[in-house]
């Protein structure tokens, strides 16, 4: 189902980021999408695709990193929930952790301090709270397999 999709990522305060994507794979239940960094972000260089992969039951979504010459960069986990798969654009709800997985396999939690403020501002619920937790400890123990899994949604792919 080749087209583009958008991506729109709500943050707590209510600001949304919207990212026009290639669509690879939508269904009801999960969304493939990619998209080419057109600047430099953090480590990430200009120039990388970034396949994305949304699921509508899941509390996280992911982000594989490829560099122009298929070579795996790493992979980013975003801990998410409301999300909302539809044929023309992904909706969800930004709960600021990240957990980050260097092609080395090393793993990163970031952002633990944004969503400790926004707990003490009120900006998070108690469940979410539980949700960023379970989700962190799901993805630190399991991300190797969430990849494994996810990558058979884009065949040709390096693992």
């Amino acid at each position: 189902m080749p087209g583009r999709i958008l991506e729109v990522k709500r943050h707590l305060d209510g600001r949304e980021e919207v990212f026009e994507c290639e669509r690879v794979l939508v269904t009801p239940n999960e969304a493939v999408v990619r998209f080419l960094i057109p600047v430099d972000v953090g480590s990430v260089p200009a120039g990388t695709l970034t396949l994305g992969f949304f699921w509508r039951w899941r509390s996280y979504n992911l982000y594989r990193f490829l560099s122009p010459q298929g070579d795996v960069l790493g992979h980013r986990f975003d801990v998410v929930s409301e999300v909302r798969i539809a044929p023309d654009r992904v909706r969800y709800l930004d709960l600021l952790l990240d957990v980050l997985v260097a092609a080395d396999g090393t793993v990163t939690i970031e952002d633990e301090d944004d969503v400790s403020r926004a707990a003490a501002n009120g900006l998070l619920t108690p469940d979410q709270g539980r949700t960023i937790e379970r989700t962190r400890d799901l993805l630190v123990r399991s991300h190797d397999n969430i990849v494994r899994e996810a990558v058979k949604a884009e065949p040709g792919q390096p693992a």
